[in-house]
């Protein structure tokens, strides 16, 4: 079941969807497996292979999965802008284009252990270590008109990274009674560990290709450390059978360690630029508990919950010597109740407040950069966003959804591109605006033709209104009416080979300080089974236009750009699927870890 307005009981981070699992004891004994293996191509190849097994006996059950994923990824940027410094207008006109190449590895391993029929301790540790290298290059013309050039930058950036993780959880679970009585205890411990390295070539040449300055080389040195420890408890007791009650603690720490190095290369050497380099430390604790009451009534079912958060955070950047300290504590509650009109009809209606936190990335006041005239930069002041949700539902025979959702948002968290006039420049970075309002009307409805052809479609309307007293030191005030159609056709050609077609569009919308145009695009895939669906070969062609981009203008009244990004969308994509062992073997217990919303706010 996925609950898009979840309850107090879970963290009051984020606004999207919960997948509430409850599972009970396998008493299948056994050892079955999956092999994965699989290719793709667009315009450079991919390749995946994978393993996981799972063995279980009257004791233990003990679990893991490697897997390998290697991958080159495509990019061209394409920026035209008109930069005014109060006395003439500049052009810019900036053509970039990049190949990313990723060698990821991923490892979960895990055991429980049955101490009786009604207590469970497991053990879980999952991690990666993933590496990658970047080629971009790209030129930037600037002249008095886009068909005027008087100068060009041309920009060599090589670029390397690292990412390591390993996470652990600690997990006792106990089944107090057959009516519900539950409790369970999580300790868990996260260490994200991170490096890229960037070089910066930068030639300057006049129109004819002759080079007019000296060039300019420098590059940005990144490692970065993230560490996270969680404890949390959970405890439910059902006081009848139709009433529920559930009670919680967590507390978690956050410390992260990010050493910024900008380094110019001079006299043969590199020296590092101490004026633009820069440490900066994130420490955070969130102690939370929670509350909520359930009860099922004849044809109505209610829910309430609160949810209390106090959270403690320091921001320091060391070489700039700023410290922002905040400590706050708020209270996050939570209404549903789904009434059952009759035996095809059901209403629903929920409301939660509910809070997202600036991700460990935009807190980091650092510089990265696209060219000389183009850059991306955090912002350690950012403030939390706290989000009013209201949901009302309606479901006809539990196939026509409709949805009516509305929302608010204060202290919005939103990606900007403002401009520094006096530089000439475009940057990119993370504000607090003021306010966005937003109404949404879903409308799904699945459909029947034949027993060979059946499909789903999804209707979404939005309207979003954004304001800001000052941004770019005007007030902001945006709105605009969106709407998206998502589509799947499928096929049941026999009971062996099956076909989906789908597609989406989404029309011309407003997002923050970005008027993005329409975006669409189609996918088809063809399934075939074999060895008594032991076997499964898959065939996908994603984005079959190669239609998918972004293009994006100013919704800034002061700000005149173009932006099209167009990212490798159309590959083919093969993949084999082979289960092996004993079907009798089910799923591995399931756990919600005390880690999931700070790990979210990691950004590689």
């Amino acid at each position: 079941m996925l609950i898009t307005n979840p309850s107090s009981k879970y963290d009051a981070a984020g606004n999207a969807g919960i997948i509430d699992i409850s599972l009970r004891k396998n008493t299948s004994f056994g050892t079955n497996g999956n092999l994965d293996g699989g290719m793709g191509y667009g315009k450079q190849l991919k390749t995946n292979l994978g393993i996981s097994l799972k063995h279980r006996n009257e004791n233990f059950n003990i679990f893991g999965s490697l897997s390998n994923n290697n991958n080159k990824a495509p990019e061209s940027l394409n920026i035209k802008r008109i930069a005014n410094d109060g006395i003439s207008n500049t052009f810019f006109y900036q053509d970039n284009s990049q190949i990313r190449s990723t060698h990821n590895h991923n490892y979960k391993a895990g055991v429980d252990y049955f101490l009786n029929d009604k207590n469970t301790i497991g053990l879980l540790a999952t991690g990666y270590f993933n590496n990658g290298h970047d080629s971009s290059n790209g030129i930037t013309n600037i002249g008095t008109s886009f068909t005027k050039i008087d100068s060009s930058i041309i920009a060599d950036n090589p670029a390397s990274n690292k990412y390591r993780n390993q996470t652990y959880n600690l997990n006792y679970k106990s089944i107090i009674d057959t009516l519900g009585q539950e409790f369970s205890a999580d300790l868990d411990y996260a260490h994200y560990r991170s490096e890229e390295n960037t070089v910066y070539n930068n030639y300057f040449s006049t129109v004819n290709s002759h080079p007019y300055i000296l060039p300019l080389t420098f590059r940005n040195l990144t490692p970065s450390s993230v560490k996270i420890k969680a404890a949390k408890v959970d405890y439910s007791l059902s006081l009848n059978l139709k009433t529920k009650l559930d009670l919680g603690l967590k507390s978690s720490w956050v410390s992260t360690d990010n050493d910024f190095r900008f380094e110019n290369f001079a006299a043969s050497q590199w020296q590092n630029n101490p004026g633009r380099s820069n440490r900066f430390i994130y420490e955070e604790n969130i102690n939370a508990a929670y509350a909520t009451f359930k009860h099922d009534f004849k044809y109505t079912t209610i829910e309430v919950g609160l949810r209390a958060e106090q959270t403690n955070s320091k921001g320091n950047s060391i070489s700039e010597q700023k410290i922002v300290k905040r400590n706050y504590l708020d209270f996050f509650p939570s209404v549903g109740i789904n009434q059952k009109l009759s035996e095809i009809n059901a209403l629903g209606f929920s409301y939660s407040r509910r809070i997202d936190r600036p991700d460990y990335k935009s807190l980091n006041p650092f510089v990265s950069f696209v060219d000389l005239y183009t850059f991306a930069q955090g912002n350690p002041f950012l403030n939390p966003q706290y989000t009013h949700a209201f949901e009302f539902s309606y479901n006809h025979n539990k196939t026509l959804n409709i949805t009516l959702g509305y929302s608010i948002t204060d202290h919005l968290i939103m990606d900007v591109f403002l401009p520094d006039n006096k530089k000439k420049t475009l940057y990119q970075t993370v504000q607090n605006l003021d306010k966005r309002s937003s109404y949404n009307l879903t409308v799904g409805y699945p459909i029947t033709i034949s027993k060979f052809w059946s499909m789903d479609h999804t209707i979404t309307s939005n309207y979003n209104q954004t304001k800001s007293a000052s941004l770019a030191g005007l007030a902001y005030n945006r709105k605009k009416v969106t709407f998206s159609i998502n589509s799947i056709q499928n096929f049941n050609l026999n009971p062996t080979l099956s076909a989906e077609l789908s597609g989406d569009f989404i029309s011309a919308q407003i997002y923050g300080t970005y008027a993005i145009k329409p975006y669409y695009g189609i996918d088809f895939g063809i399934k075939k089974t074999l060895m008594d669906k032991r076997l499964n070969l898959k065939f996908a062609l994603n984005d079959v236009l190669n239609s998918r981009k972004a293009s994006i203008s100013s919704a800034l009244s002061n700000l005149d750009y173009n932006l099209i990004q167009k990212q490798e969308t159309r590959i083919f994509r093969l993949s084999v699927n082979y289960i092996f062992g004993s079907s009798a073997v089910k799923a591995t217990r399931e756990r919600n870890t005390g880690l999931s919303d700070e790990a979210g706010r990691i950004n590689n």
